[in-house]
């Protein structure tokens, strides 16, 4: 997976010099929650609406309209004094469980994409979140299986389930393994689809795999 295929293209920006009452009704008109601060075609910051709780109170930002003195407390403030100067950015072909990795590790709620040092769009958390949720769902009319390998047969159990699949005519649509946390195992769960799948669950009993969740 890579950041292209799930980053938000052409995003909402603001500059500098833009007053805040401007970047919180962007970003309240639009349905974001930051922007993108740019210099000319460079981009120099990330202005987040929690920026904003500095001046006024976060509730304030949630109702339909401005306050008028929300607004005017806003209005006398400009984006630079609050933006995150030199943002954290990626590339489109920067994958994104690294995208993922830096934002958990940074704790930031998202990452401006630059090609050749122009922005191209922004990768949020509800981005990298979407992507998994899509991976681990496709293929609907398929069933889920969830089971636990040893990890030193992770490459001999992959060549008997690549076998068995083959055996009973099943098409593999997600194959994703992670490890478990204090135990030298894997977890798997693939999502296949196929007229034999009862067969299929069998050989797994059978060959006793730790089964946990099949729907």
């Amino acid at each position: 997976m890579i950041v292209r295929y799930w980053t938000s293209p052409s995003p909402y920006v603001a500059t500098e010099t833009m007053n805040l009452f401007e970047a919180a009704e962007s970003m309240r008109q639009n349905r974001i929650r930051r922007l993108p601060v740019v210099h000319g075609q460079t981009v120099c910051g990330i202005v987040t609406l929690s920026d904003l709780y500095r001046f006024v109170k976060p509730y304030a930002l949630t109702t339909v309209m401005l306050s008028d003195a929300a607004a005017g407390e806003l209005h006398g403030h400009t984006v630079a004094e609050v933006m995150t100067r030199s943002p954290l950015t990626c590339q489109p072909n920067t994958p994104l469980e690294e995208v993922g990795e830096l934002m958990r590790k940074r704790r930031v709620g998202a990452l401006p994409v630059l090609q050749d040092g122009q922005l191209v769009g922004i990768i949020t958390e509800s981005d990298v979140l979407g992507a998994l949720v899509s991976i681990a769902r496709y293929g609907t009319d398929g069933k889920r299986i969830c089971f636990r390998i040893p990890e030193d047969e992770k490459k001999e159990t992959f060549s008997e389930l690549l076998a068995q699949c083959e055996k009973y005519g099943l098409e593999i649509l997600t194959l994703l393994t992670h490890p478990v946390r204090e135990d030298p195992s894997l977890m798997v769960m693939m999502r296949v689809r196929g007229e034999r799948i009862d067969e299929f669950m069998k050989t797994l009993w059978k060959i006793h795999y730790r089964i946990f969740l099949v729907e």
